[in-house]
C-alpha cells in the first residue's frame, strides 16, 4: 500500500523505475513544506524568472538554428511561453542516444524527453498498447533531447552546449 501510494504521489512512477516509467496512473503531489515556502518566495519573482528563462531560450534559438539537424521548439510570436525545459528534436537519420552519449561525456548533462506516454508499463497493461502502435509518436519520442536549461545559463555555457552538439552531430550516425 506504501509503494502504492508513494507512486501515485510521484506520478506513477514505481519504486525503483527508471526515470520518467511510469508504472501506474499517478499524480505530481510530491511538494513538500519547505517546497511550498520557496514557491511563495519566488512568486515575488516571477516576472524575473520568466524574463530569464525566455531569454535563455532565445539564445539557444539563436544558437542551435544554424544546425540542420536540429529541429527547434515552435513558439508562435503571439504566444507568451513560459519555458520548464528545453527540448530540441533531431531529424531523421540522427542517432539521438549517441549523441546524447557524447554530450555527457563532454559534461553536458541531458536526458531523452519525453516517451512515449503509450509505451508506459500503465498504458501497455491497462490498454494493451505495444511498440509500433503509435509509430508517429514513437519515432518523435526517440528523436528528442531536453538539454541544460535554468534561469541563471551563462552565454558561455549555452555556446558550449550548441558547439559541442555541432561537433557531436559531425560524427557518424
Amino acid at each position: 500500500l506504501r509503494d502504492l501510494c508513494a507512486g501515485m504521489r510521484n506520478q506513477g512512477r514505481g519504486r525503483h523505475a527508471a526515470w520518467l516509467n511510469h508504472e501506474q496512473l499517478g499524480y505530481n503531489y510530491r511538494m513538500t513544506e519547505i517546497s511550498a515556502a520557496l514557491g511563495l518566495v519566488q512568486m515575488k519573482r516571477l516576472d524575473e524568472i520568466l524574463l530569464k528563462r525566455s531569454q535563455v531560450a532565445e539564445m539557444y534559438r539563436e544558437r542551435l538554428a544554424e544546425i540542420p539537424q536540429v529541429i527547434l521548439p515552435v513558439t508562435p510570436p503571439h504566444i507568451k511561453v513560459s519555458w520548464f525545459v528545453y527540448v530540441i528534436r533531431f531529424i531523421p537519420g540522427i542517432n539521438r542516444d549517441r549523441v546524447m552519449q557524447y554530450l555527457l561525456e563532454h559534461g553536458i548533462d541531458c536526458r531523452p524527453y519525453f516517451p512515449a506516454i503509450h509505451l508506459q508499463p500503465f498504458y501497455q497493461r491497462t490498454f494493451g498498447y505495444q511498440k509500433g502502435s503509435f509509430p508517429v509518436t514513437e519515432s518523435i519520442a526517440a528523436s528528442t533531447l531536453a538539454i541544460p536549461f535554468y534561469n541563471n545559463l551563462l552565454e558561455s555555457e549555452i555556446d558550449y552546449v550548441a558547439e559541442t552538439l555541432k561537433r557531436a552531430l559531425k560524427m557518424p550516425q
